[in-house]
């Protein structure tokens, strides 16, 4: 009875984070060459599927048009949303804002 119980939390909880977490990685390696086009889709991604560090990221992008114009509203609204997680930056991005 274990295994099959152990298969099904792999299947519905482990393995979306793990999928997750790949549009995420890959994404701050793109920004980090500066593919901020594809950096971009992928912290879109990652955000859609609930990663709230990639909202954050998404966020950051927008404010500085890294890839896209820039556009205050919507990076003000990715702020929002990203920091009702657990994101550390968010405490240090209300105290900068400018």
């Amino acid at each position: 009875m274990i295994k099959p119980t152990f298969a099904l939390f792999f299947f519905i909880v482990l393995l979306p984070l793990t999928l997750l977490s790949d549009d995420f990685e890959i994404a701050v390696e793109e920004y980090k060459q500066g593919e901020f086009e594809k950096a971009l889709f992928l912290f879109e991604k990652s955000c859609d599927s609930g990663n709230r560090q990639g909202c954050f990221n998404l966020a950051v992008m927008y404010k500085h048009g890294q890839g896209i114009i820039p556009n205050r509203q919507k990076s003000e609204a990715l702020f929002a949303l990203a920091c009702r997680g657990d994101v550390k930056e968010c405490h240090f991005n209300t105290l900068n804002e400018s």
